[in-house]
């Protein structure tokens, strides 16, 4: 990896790419000038023509020399991205474990992320060839989806609050603040953008009303902050959250949970946490390999991956005694006394007998292992 970064950071700072353009328009601003030249004084053609031939010749020794350069580092480039992912991703893959059959669920997995991404063009043909089928009101459901969002781009926030306003009932009982947000943004766009204080708190007093009992401190400062239009004001760091990259995002989720979907494309979650996870596992397999062991689970990694908090779906037990993670097969059972322990640790220190009395690890009650209970997080 660090290869790769360093001639990035060479090709960056030679700037040979920008010298290649630079040399292109100069032989062309040649060419210009010659034909004016030509035009203005045609009884000295030979000796314009000659010296647009030497200028020529210059450009375009000046452009191979830049060529080779960039030439030189795209196959540097290429060994180091050879060096860096030796044996690709197959390295992290047990073939005899999870063998590779693409199926109508991946299938599918592709089509619904096609379309929630706004590729309809795309998505049709795929599903024309690969003979799928998705519910009609969903591909409308996105495409409109799509217009909502195209329309956040360019910062107009209008089709969304239309959309969150149709659907406020449902956005809040499920605690989303998407509306709120999105009103929020818009005062502050009248507010501090157009600095229309007139419109600001007329469109305040006609939205935010709503989420005064809600969201009272938040609109308390936005309504403070007419007072600072052109003064430092003490809540600036309400204006700068949410933007509109952040609500773009917010909204795409949100929409998609009330159409009964994942916040976001199952495929792209399980492609990012795959590339997160390659270099780890590709790393475990080489290590295995050299000490002749294998993986052997299908249930749980062979080696723990750190991903990112937005790709942890599930509560994870560790048994405080065992060190183990608990499966279905072992699951985390409380004593009466709160604690809890692994069912395979509490089988052990009861002696797979549901009446034979053990004092709790961690504190000095003494129970049975009639009286635990499975927890469910």
């Amino acid at each position: 990896m660090n290869g790769i970064k360093k001639e990035f950071t060479r090709l960056e700072k030679t700037g040979s790419l920008a010298k290649c353009e630079e040399e292109i328009d100069n032989l062309i601003r040649a060419l210009e000038e010659a034909e004016q030249s030509l035009k203005g004084d045609p009884s000295h053609k030979q000796d314009h023509l000659s010296a647009l031939r030497t200028r020529i010749e210059q450009c375009q020794k000046k452009i191979t020399d830049s060529e080779k350069d960039v030439y030189n580092g795209i196959s540097k480039f290429g060994k180091s991205l050879d060096k860096a992912f030796k044996g690709g991703g197959t390295m992290a893959h047990n073939s005899a474990l999870f063998p590779i059959s693409p199926g109508p669920d991946l299938n599918t997995a592709v089509l619904m992320h096609l379309s929630r991404s706004g590729e309809f063009n795309v998505a049709s043909k795929f599903m024309e060839e690969g003979q799928l089928t998705v519910p009609p009101h969903l591909l409308e459901e996105f495409a409109k989806m799509y217009g909502i969002l195209q329309k956040v781009l360019i910062k107009d926030l209008e089709p969304a609050i239309e959309w969150a306003v149709s659907n406020r009932e449902q956005l809040l009982a499920k605690g989303s603040n998407l509306e709120f947000s999105l009103h929020k943004l818009q005062f502050v766009k009248y507010l501090v953008e157009e600095k229309d204080i007139k419109k600001a708190v007329s469109y305040a007093q006609e939205n935010l009303s709503v989420f005064r009992e809600r969201y009272f401190q938040d609109t308390a400062q936005l309504m403070t902050a007419v007072l600072y239009v052109d003064k430092m004001c003490p809540y600036k760091d309400i204006f700068s959250s949410p933007s509109y990259d952040q609500l773009y995002g917010m909204f795409s989720s949100e929409f998609c949970s009330l159409l009964g979907l994942p916040p976001d494309s199952p495929l792209y979650l399980a492609v990012t946490a795959g590339a997160i996870a390659i270099p780890t596992l590709a790393k475990m397999e080489t290590v295995m390999k050299s000490r002749r062991a294998e993986w052997t689970t299908k249930q749980e990694l062979p080696v723990e991956i750190d991903l990112p908090e937005k790709f942890q779906f599930h509560s994870i037990f560790v048994c405080p005694i065992s060190k183990e993670q608990t499966t279905e097969d072992n699951p985390p059972m409380m004593l009466p006394c709160g604690h809890i322990l692994a069912d395979q640790s509490l089988r052990s220190l009861s002696k797979e007998n549901p009446h034979h009395t053990f004092k709790c690890p961690y504190c000095p009650m003494d129970t049975t292992l009639s009286h635990t209970k499975r927890v469910y997080f």
